[in-house]
């Protein structure tokens, strides 16, 4: 009778060690539920949208209405055309339309641009929506780049942290698909950018992001083993009584 309370203390042990994982670890991180029309930096703790002309990120600090219920993060000391940016849908249900346009609730548009009027020459502005690891953790990664604009779409070159850029071309609707894992330490950065790749005309780009913190693996441990010491008394309780 001892050993099997023993078992099950050791089973009990185990459940207490899941329990107290850091409820950071469960929770989901989504740039396109999470998105912010009132702050542009660390948005809800982890997101912030921004461009980048080759010097580094700098955070977008002029949010505009667009359309009803689309709300636009861009810079107001440049971009005659209101590019690049990042739009977010606030409205309840359905896409939002705006020029040739049409943005779901499934995403973000991130835009990019340039710095001359005209959509070729000059200095590339990529667009950016960067997520800043609240906590040091291995964190997956999912989701993917779309082709928003119904006009006619040249192409995008999009990256995922840092990656190696592709090329995201075709029709409207057209996707790439994106997932993996990352280790980030609190603080460090992870981007989903947009590059014009040539002229950033109809380069409307749906983004739609999300990343979990994952246990880390001496959490894990710490469950197995419990079970396993659970489990390895229960047996011998069986062999004493057979």
């Amino acid at each position: 009778m001892n050993v099997l309370k023993l078992a099950v203390a050791a089973a009990a042990a185990a459940t207490l060690t899941l329990a107290a994982t850091p409820t950071f670890a469960a929770t989901v991180y989504d740039a396109v539920k999470d998105f912010s029309f009132t702050d542009s930096t660390n948005v809800n703790g982890v997101w912030s949208y921004g461009f980048d002309a080759g010097s580094g990120f700098v955070p977008y600090n002029v949010v505009t209405q667009i359309v009803l219920d689309g709300y636009s993060w861009t810079s107001g000391t440049w971009a005659p055309h209101g590019v690049p940016a990042v739009v977010g849908n606030e409205a309840d249900e359905g896409p939002i339309v705006y020029a040739t346009v049409t943005q779901g609730k499934d995403v973000l548009n991130v835009h990019p641009g340039g710095s001359l009027t005209s959509g070729t020459g000059g200095t590339d502005y990529d667009s950016i929506v960067r997520f800043t690891a609240p906590v040091t953790s291995t964190y997956s990664y999912a989701g993917f780049f779309r082709v928003l604009d119904k006009a006619a779409p040249n192409g995008v070159n999009v990256s995922v942290g840092g990656g190696t850029p592709t090329l995201l071309s075709g029709s409207f609707g057209s996707r790439s698909d994106f997932s993996g894992l990352v280790s980030l330490s609190a603080g460090s950065t992870f981007d989903f950018r947009v590059n014009r790749a040539g002229d950033y005309s109809y380069d409307s780009t749906g983004l739609s992001a999300s990343i979990t913190a994952v246990p880390e693996p001496a959490t894990w441990a710490m469950m197995i083993i419990g079970f396993g010491a659970a489990g390895s008394m229960i047996r011998r309780r069986r062999a004493v009584v057979a």
